[in-house]
């Protein structure tokens, strides 16, 4: 396992504890932590990438970046068009009126790990990222809830079956997408674009 491995735990799981008691105590101001809590862990990994030599950190991070920001796009037509999910008011500025500045900038402290985890298992890198996918994103999609940051919401017209705040469609979604990442930062790790 590549020595950037461990250090890559411990940093999102500190990052993940101080965050979640930054939002969950962040009251009427929760919107502007989250913006904070996004730019920061953005910089925060190249940063340490950086000084502390860890390659792997910074090319993940530099391929998953624009995978992350273009998530505005499904994101957009989940609220705008299928109306299967919405995001409360936070006091964000919204791109396109409609997802927070903060949400482009947040799929990659999943991504990230899903992505170099898996990567770095001897065998069975995508039954693996499938697997880490389910549960990461399971549980974000658990935790973001009570939390306020999303709400799925439940239509009749589109059949979507709902357990403990989650969309199985988009739990499904969001696997697919953790091992398309791994499948293009594989082919690309070791070329020069």
């Amino acid at each position: 396992m590549p020595r950037a491995i461990k250090p890559l735990l411990f940093f999102h799981a500190l990052f993940g504890v101080l965050g979640g008691m930054a939002i969950v105590y962040a009251g009427a101001q929760r919107g502007m932590v989250l913006l904070f809590l996004a730019i920061a862990y953005n910089l925060l990994i190249p940063a340490i990438a950086l000084w502390r030599g860890y390659n792997l950190w910074l090319t993940a991070w530099i391929f998953l970046l624009p995978v992350s920001v273009l998530q505005i796009f499904p994101d957009w037509m989940l609220v705008s068009v299928l109306q299967t999910l919405a995001f409360p008011d936070l006091g964000v500025y919204r791109i396109a009126g409609v997802v927070p500045l903060y949400f482009p900038l947040l799929w990659i402290a999943l991504l990230l790990p899903i992505t170099l985890i898996s990567d770095a298992v001897p065998k069975y890198h995508y039954a693996v990222c499938a697997v880490l996918s389910a549960v990461l994103f399971g549980a974000a999609e658990v935790i973001a809830t009570p939390m306020q940051v999303w709400q799925p919401l439940f239509t009749e017209q589109a059949l979507l079956k709902m357990t403990a705040n989650v969309a199985w469609y988009v739990l499904l979604a969001e696997m697919l997408l953790g091992v398309a990442c791994l499948v293009g930062y594989r082919a690309t790790q070791r070329t020069s674009y």
